[in-house]
């Protein structure tokens, strides 16, 4: 039986439209790239003394990984990244594994950014306009979807849903351009933020926290004293783990690339520029808004105490306290003010996008490999799979519904520890691809056979992402395993993203033996393109 008898058809129908430039754009904007105005909340509160400046550094550790793709992408250039990759090199199951855990995650991300987009975004842009044209309806609608995740927002929430998997459902390009727009937007939001921290005084700062917030700044700063914020010592300990957990874990979804690789142009050029491309793009735009927002205003005792005590609850604000919404309390302007919300929104709407994007290429190679039903991997005539985008969808508003309504996604609170998981599965995998594969490995470009001191390259890098990801498990593990959190959250994610998927794959695989199809024959073989 010859290869392209072994799957079901000679190719995918995935078709090349992505440019290395627009896969740049996708890896940039996918991963949240405006998480730090939330991120610069929650860091100073659960990391008490972290200096997030300084934790921007931690992205370097995400080079190794970030080359580990790139390798990968290039010897087995083919949607659906983790799952080709570990399954071909490791054990079919391990790559399930693995590529479950990153698409599940994606899924429940996209429907917990929708939540944040609604809340965080439109609620504020009402609630900001209201306060600068003196219009009640308007603070009062902005109150309700920024502090509520009732019918009233989780009806906005949906609309944005629907809309979204109607752009997916038109294809790569349509993603693609719309990546642009969120990119740019994003970027202008934080001119917009840096603007307004830069050219305004504490005096302008604290008059209107005051006349538009009703709270004191000097009260604030006292009573998150008191209650044990750490507003003056360093922690080198705190900013590592800050780093390591928020900072890096920010920008997991840039190497959904890989994830489409089906659909990318000239990928040995593409996937260099898009994977390392995006983690400078994105250290850059962040160690400049970190430091400004330490050094200028609201400056870092601000975002020590109402950090601490928005964690705490405490907080009294009527808003959560995003940096897109600063420039409310420091300028007058509306220009700015608008620009910094509306650019948020766009933003993060960007990464609702992107990550599903990724994931619908996920659960088309499992299709295409029959371990879901054959149909979902069908496309239509312009090359989308339109019934992946259906099936995640599906999956969408199920999460959206449980985000919305349920206290169930408490269940999934570590989700980000078994991605790391799932990487340090695949950086496992890749130590040994050149030893259980070696027909792969030696087909592969040039730059996936280069050898360092003898040793594979791509096994090094193996090593690396193994080490990092492992490191990254029990530092996201911390508050569980010290009590700080309840180890019950860990315990049921650990269930739904790692026994699941096991259970999946033994069942599809059997019943496809049963039918008389050679499964074994199937994954030792890369899938046509």
């Amino acid at each position: 039986m010859t290869p392209t008898e072994v799957f079901a058809r000679k190719a995918s129908g995935l078709t090349r439209v992505i440019s290395p430039w627009e896969a740049l754009v996708y890896s940039t904007i996918n991963p949240n790239l405006v998480g730090p105005y939330f991120l610069i909340v929650w860091i100073p509160g659960l990391f008490l003394g972290a200096d997030v400046s300084t934790a921007t550094l931690a992205l370097v550790l995400m080079v190794p990984i970030m080359a580990l793709y790139y390798l990968y992408s290039v010897a087995m250039p083919r949607s659906g990244g983790e799952y080709i990759y570990v399954s071909r090199s490791l054990s079919p199951v391990w790559g399930f594994f693995v590529n479950w855990v990153l698409t599940i995650i994606g899924f429940s991300w996209t429907a917990n950014l929708v939540q944040f987009q609604v809340n965080w975004g439109i609620g504020h842009f009402f609630y900001a306009n209201g306060l600068l044209n003196n219009n009640q309806s308007w603070i009062n609608l902005g109150l309700e979807l920024a502090n509520s995740s009732g019918v009233l927002a989780f009806g906005v929430a949906l609309v944005i849903v629907v809309l979204n998997y109607v752009l997916l459902w038109r294809g790569a390009k349509a993603v693609m351009r719309w990546n642009w727009i969120a990119l740019t937007m994003a970027i202008l939001s934080y001119v917009a933020v840096i603007f307004a921290g830069v050219t305004s005084t504490q005096q302008i700062f604290i008059q209107r926290l005051h006349d538009l917030a009703g709270v004191d700044y000097a009260t604030i700063l006292s009573q998150a004293k008191t209650q044990g914020a750490n507003l003056t010592t360093v922690s080198m300990e705190a900013t590592l783990m800050a780093g390591i957990t928020y900072i890096g874990l920010n920008i997991l979804g840039n190497t959904f690339t890989a994830n489409v690789a089906g659909e990318v142009k000239q990928v040995s050029k593409a996937m260099p520029l898009a994977l390392f491309g995006s983690l400078a793009l994105m250290a850059i735009i962040w160690e400049i808004f970190y430091a400004a927002e330490w050094i200028f205003l609201p400056t870092k005792d601000w975002w020590n105490a109402i950090g601490y005590m928005t964690i705490a609850g405490t907080s009294p604000l009527p808003i959560f306290p995003m940096a897109s919404t600063m420039p409310l309390y420091l300028t007058s302007n509306p220009i700015i003010i608008n620009l910094a919300i509306l650019g948020y929104t766009f933003g993060i709407s960007g990464a609702t996008v992107g990550l599903s994007f990724g994931p619908i290429r996920n659960t088309f190679a499992w299709s295409f490999d029959r371990l879901i039903p054959y149909s979902i991997s069908k496309v239509d005539r312009r090359g989308s799979p339109y019934m992946s985008v259906l099936l995640g969808f599906v999956i969408s508003v199920i999460f959206l519904v449980v985000f919305f309504f349920t206290t169930l996604m408490q269940f999934m609170l570590y989700s980000v520890t078994v991605w790391m998981v799932g990487w340090t599965v695949l950086g496992i995998a890749a130590m040994l691809l050149p030893y259980r594969r070696k027909d792969i490995f030696e087909k592969s470009p040039e730059v996936v056979r280069k050898r360092v001191a003898g040793v594979p390259l791509i096994t090094i890098l193996g090593l690396l992402t193994a080490i990092v990801s492992a490191f990254t498990v029990y530092f996201t593990a911390v508050p569980s395993l010290t009590g700080y959190m309840a180890w019950f959250g860990l315990f049921t994610t650990s269930i739904i993203l790692i026994i699941v998927p096991f259970i999946v794959f033994y069942i599809a695989y059997y019943y496809r033996k049963r039918q008389g199809i050679p499964m074994e024959l199937q994954f030792r073989e890369i899938p046509p393109d």
